[in-house]
């Protein structure tokens, strides 16, 4: 997947920042999505396109791994992310027409 071939859906404005995180792991934005086209893994693709992959999402660029922060790093382990961490709090589907 990928929106860089003919034919692939143009990156949009698919979400919206609901909060930052800093911890001793560095900065994570949560955000909110909203699918538009409901390809397979449209919201994948698209954070990706913008240079924000999914964390943990190998797949489309992110690493496998974290460590802290330099001021945590001599009391803090490297975080091994085993999956993506990409979650729905709700979804919601459209009956058929």
């Amino acid at each position: 997947m990928t929106t860089r071939r003919e034919g692939a859906a143009p990156p949009s404005r698919i979400g919206r920042c609901c909060g930052r995180i800093h911890g001793p792991y560095g900065s994570f934005t949560l955000v909110s999505v909203r699918i538009e086209t409901g390809r397979t893994h449209q919201i994948r693709v698209h954070m990706a396109s913008l240079g924000h992959p999914v964390v943990g999402d190998t797949l489309y660029g992110a690493p496998s791994a974290i460590a802290p922060l330099a001021a945590a790093a001599s009391r803090l382990p490297r975080l091994v992310l085993p999956r993506n961490f990409l979650h729905a709090a709700e979804l919601e589907f459209c009956p058929s027409r």
